[in-house]
């Protein structure tokens, strides 16, 4: 009697789990670069938004004008200027989630006494304004703290405040004026045009000594200033 010999062409269960291995590794790979994609993406959008915003503000200023009264409900009357931006009452949010304010500010340090340095024809109140990000993770308080911001054109840039959330808005008004020096602690960084301690553009090892601590919570704002 002949035995006759069947060929066997297909796969062993070892090769299959192979094959599937390599599918995942691939896979992986590829969620890991659409997802950093997607967050340069989200940062980049932010960067042109902070842009249009100072642009259009800093007009207010070029015409001789103040930003006495600019403050979060403004927001709305942005709307139409950014039809790509989120609004959510009086409130507008960035491309990366979290949420947008803006508001006058001093061109000049408040002395101990509670006035704004006279400086020849102005006290400075509310000559400048700021633009606070806030609720920013580690990949968004880097890329906004380190952009050179004073590159625009008609746009007066003072500097910009990074770290947590809750000393940012203090280290502005103390740390950030015109002709400013700038500083650098522990939970909170200030970057000046021009400043002998700390200059923009912030660099990456500064940056980082705050803005690694923005947890997952998002605990860290970046505050911008202009004139």
């Amino acid at each position: 009697m002949k035995i006759r010999k069947i060929n066997q062409n297909g796969r062993s269960m070892i090769e299959m789990l192979g094959v599937l291995a390599i599918m995942g590794v691939l896979t992986a790979g590829g969620m890991l670069a659409y997802t950093r994609a997607m967050i340069k993406n989200k940062i980049n959008n932010t960067i042109e938004q902070a842009v249009k915003i100072s642009v259009h503000l800093s007009a207010i200023g070029i015409n001789g004008g103040n930003y006495y009264g600019l403050d979060t409900n403004s927001m709305a009357v942005l709307e139409s200027l950014f039809p790509e931006s989120i609004f959510i009452g009086d409130k507008m949010i960035a491309p990366y989630g979290g949420e947008v304010s803006i508001a006058p500010s001093n061109l000049h340090p408040i002395n101990t006494s509670g006035y704004a340095n006279l400086r020849a024809n102005s006290s400075g109140y509310n000559l400048a304004y700021t633009i606070r990000y806030d609720g920013v993770d580690t990949p968004t308080c880097m890329a906004l703290t380190t952009h050179e911001w004073g590159t625009v054109k008609n746009v007066y840039f003072i500097g910009v405040a990074a770290g947590l959330s809750s000393s940012v808005a203090d280290t502005i008004s103390e740390k950030i004026y015109q002709e400013c020096d700038g500083d650098v602690s522990t939970d909170v960084i200030a970057g000046c045009v021009g400043g002998n301690t700390l200059r923009i553009p912030v660099p990456q090892a500064v940056a980082a000594s705050v803005c690694t601590g923005c947890t997952d919570q998002k605990s860290c704002s970046v505050m911008l200033k202009y004139y």
